[in-house]
């Protein structure tokens, strides 16, 4: 959806109802949990955001309030959405003279602690699928997929990414700047958001 103001509160509201039952607009569901299939752009940063247990639970302390869509040129409704698969979630991005709306549903969440060689890891994060109201086709989200609770090997590890349709262009999106700018800059931002926690 594009527009020229920003859009109200109550408009957002009835935007995520009508999504409630919309269908995702790519057809490889949690792809990027794994092996991307070919026809998808990966954007995918990697960042070390320190050591120790502290820096780990921040970490994750941001990534459930959504932290990483803390930039000025984007909204998240709402940010308090629980993390898990089906909660969807708009978000407004401010382009140059105009704004779109975009609705998303999170299709698989990663949440689990286990033992690697003797040591325990954790991991945690989740990704959120585009629905037909998005100017995307894909998937993006953040993980930091392991902590090892050992000295030495206690870094805590970021990855912000996305999985990306390649489709042909579309003039609005096209006009002022490629998809691409706008995926590496959004994620570059919210890596920053990250590690300030």
């Amino acid at each position: 959806m594009f527009r020229l103001t920003a859009p109200l509160d109550d408009e957002v509201r009835r935007f995520i109802a009508n999504q409630e039952h919309a269908g995702l607009s790519y057809p490889e569901v949690g792809a990027s949990a794994d092996t991307v299939p070919d026809g998808y752009n990966v954007d995918h940063n990697r960042i070390e955001l320190g050591r120790g247990e502290r820096v780990w639970q921040r970490a994750v302390a941001a990534v459930r309030a959504w932290q990483m869509f803390n930039i000025p040129w984007l909204r998240l409704y709402w940010p308090e959405t629980p993390i898990q698969v089906g909660a969807i979630v708009a978000v407004s991005v401010r382009h140059f003279g105009f704004f779109s709306l975009n609705a998303c549903r999170i299709v698989y969440v990663v949440d689990e602690d286990g033992v690697v060689t003797n040591a325990p890891v954790s991991r945690f994060g989740f990704a959120y699928g585009t629905l037909g109201e998005h100017a995307e086709s894909g998937e993006y989200g953040s993980k930091i997929p392991f902590h090892m609770r050992v000295p030495f090997m206690d870094v805590v590890v970021v990855i912000v990414f996305t999985v990306s349709e390649n489709r042909p262009p579309d003039f609005h999106c096209h006009k002022f700047g490629s998809r691409s700018y706008w995926r590496l800059a959004s994620s570059r931002a919210g890596r920053r958001r990250l590690r300030r926690g």
